[in-house]
């Protein structure tokens, strides 16, 4: 089913090829505009094209599962006054905490790009508040002031505002756990999904078989770098340079082989790359820090040298680099022998390969597998008529209520007025003192006369 979208096909194909540039450049947080400008003009797109919502109707669906980084499918979900659900396919970043009343305490809690962790020193965690106040400022006008705009040109919503639309999700599921995520409080109505697409490996295809059998003891390197972002050609000759160097075989999802391509490395321009993972001869990832992949390196144990470029990589190679699994570079100032001495260490360091252990036994440790975690919360909410027994009350109350600003201006009013009124009485006391002195020295005065 397609809609009218309000960008041209000219218009997609620029935006992914500025995306990849921004991206392999250093760049990537002004991916964001890009993404942003995409998702509001299929939305508005949706609301444009008469046909599309009449058929939407017709399906009379019962409940509405949109991701919860745009703000499109919550609009759509009260148009047609269907329940909904939210997902994100993100770490549980400070920005959506605030915007789902989740408890968000900066003290621990680092602030998306800031580079902390759980445990900041006094600086850090001044930082993190003020960075804290600037993003949310900066992502309201670039995410919620578009969709605001979309919700009341099209008379779509009667929330004064998206925030307060966002709040009326049922439930609200994030695509990590704790194997993964800085601990932090939730409200009931958080729902953990995080591996939603890890299972066990399955037999590779015969040519990777084979190359996997040629491999030795040295094992096997696993490179990719996602499907969107395309390394740079100088990018890709330093990548190739480094990994001609290994002992180890190298598989490289990658469209066209460099000129410099090693014998040991077998380019494709795909890869089964969750059982790839799970082969015993794997011994490394080099990857670019998307959310599945690193659940799947989690899931099979294996350690990553992570190459982050955009949006959320960096935030998901900066927690399995603090939890020991993983090595971190920088694309923008990477070398062959930066690279080569990454993925030695990373393969011969015996600690990389417990903590990846060890991690993928925590995230497997659960009742039940993410998929069917989210399956089972999506029938509950159908079997239930909605969730609304989980959502905190605080989801309902304005700022004002919710951070207690009406409760500390009454205490500030209250002590103001102690003071005022401590004022007066000491003012009196002082009159009263001195007129009681002045009295004391006339009447002595008198007698002496």
């Amino acid at each position: 089913m397609k809609h009218k979208d309000l960008l041209t096909s000219e218009d997609v194909e620029a935006s992914i090829k500025e995306y990849s540039r921004l991206g392999v450049t250093g760049q990537g947080h002004k991916i964001f505009d890009i993404v942003v400008r995409g998702i509001t003009s299929s939305c508005e797109g949706i609301f444009q094209d008469g046909d599309l919502l009449r058929a939407m109707r017709s399906l009379k669906a019962d409940l509405i599962l949109g991701d919860g980084y745009l703000m499109c499918p919550a609009l759509v979900a009260e148009h047609l006054q269907v329940p909904f659900i939210l997902i994100s396919f993100t770490p549980l970043i400070s920005y959506q905490a605030v915007t789902y009343r989740i408890p968000n305490p900066l003290s621990y809690i680092p602030e998306m790009s800031s580079g902390y962790t759980d445990k900041m020193t006094f600086f850090q965690r001044t930082w993190n508040v003020i960075l804290h106040f600037l993003l949310s400022t900066y992502l309201d006008r670039k995410i919620v002031e578009p969709f605001n705009a979309i919700k009341e040109k099209y008379n779509l919503s009667t929330e004064t505002s998206m925030q307060g639309k966002l709040g009326k999700a049922e439930l609200r599921f994030f695509s990590t756990d704790f194997s993964l995520e800085f601990p932090r409080p939730l409200t009931p109505n958080i729902v953990l999904v995080g591996g939603l697409l890890t299972e066990p490996s399955k037999p590779l295809p015969q040519e990777l078989s084979d190359f996997y059998d040629s491999a030795g003891e040295a094992g096997v390197v696993v490179v990719s770098m996602g499907t969107i972002l395309s390394l740079r050609s100088d990018t890709t000759d330093v990548f190739a340079s480094a990994l001609a160097r290994l002992p180890q075989k190298v598989v490289w999802k990658l469209e066209k082989a460099p000129s410099n391509l090693g014998n040991n490395t077998m380019v494709m321009p795909w890869l089964p790359q969750n059982d790839l993972l799970g082969h015993p001869k794997t011994k490394a990832l080099v990857y670019h820090g998307g959310l599945n992949g690193v659940f799947e390196a989690i899931y099979h144990g294996v350690p990553v040298v992570g190459i982050p470029m955009q949006g959320d990589q960096f935030e998901n190679i900066l927690r399995i680099t603090v939890k020991g699994m993983a090595i971190k570079l920088d694309i923008t100032t990477i070398t062959a022998d930066t690279l080569y001495e990454a993925i030695q260490t990373i393969c011969n360091k015996k600690s990389y390969k417990h903590n990846a252990k060890r991690l993928s036994d925590i995230h497997r440790d659960q009742p039940l597998h993410p998929l069917d975690r989210a399956v089972f919360w999506i029938e509950y909410v159908l079997t239930h008529g909605g969730a609304s027994h989980l959502r905190p009350a605080g989801l309902d109350q304005p700022s004002y209520q919710y951070y207690l600003l009406d409760v500390l201006c009454f205490f500030v009013f209250v002590i103001f007025l102690l003071m005022f009124f401590l004022r007066i009485i000491c003012r009196f006391l002082c009159i009263s003192c001195q007129t009681f002195k002045i009295n004391k020295s006339r009447l002595k005065f008198e007698k002496e006369i």
